[in-house]
């Protein structure tokens, strides 16, 4: 076994285990929560305005942890509706919360 060969091996070795570990932390927390914290990574690594570009990059990091079995059945159409629909939640909670403070403030 040459050199190549081992780099190859110990690759394949490493990306086995970063698969394994995304999706046993998307076990964990599950889906949804896995979405609001790249949601959340996106809003502080793009500047606003720039929704398109957060959305294509939590659509991009979604696609990628997903596991490939899924992948089969998963589009990026769907994946897109579902980052919308966690990002209206998060919004509609925070601007509840924004709401029931102002309310507080008054009284």
């Amino acid at each position: 076994m040459d050199g190549t060969q081992l780099s190859i091996i110990i690759l394949l070795i490493g990306f086995i285990f970063a698969v394994g570990y995304i999706c046993l932390s998307i076990k964990k927390e599950g889906l949804k929560a896995t979405t609001v914290k790249l949601i959340v990574k996106a809003e502080e690594m793009f500047a606003s305005g720039e929704g398109k570009q957060k959305m294509k990059w939590v659509v991009d990091m979604l696609t990628q942890i997903i596991p490939m079995p899924f992948k089969l059945f998963v589009t990026t159409e769907l994946l897109t509706e579902f980052v919308q629909s966690v990002f209206d939640m998060v919004k509609e909670a925070l601007d509840y919360r924004e709401v029931e403070t102002q309310d507080t403030e008054n009284n």
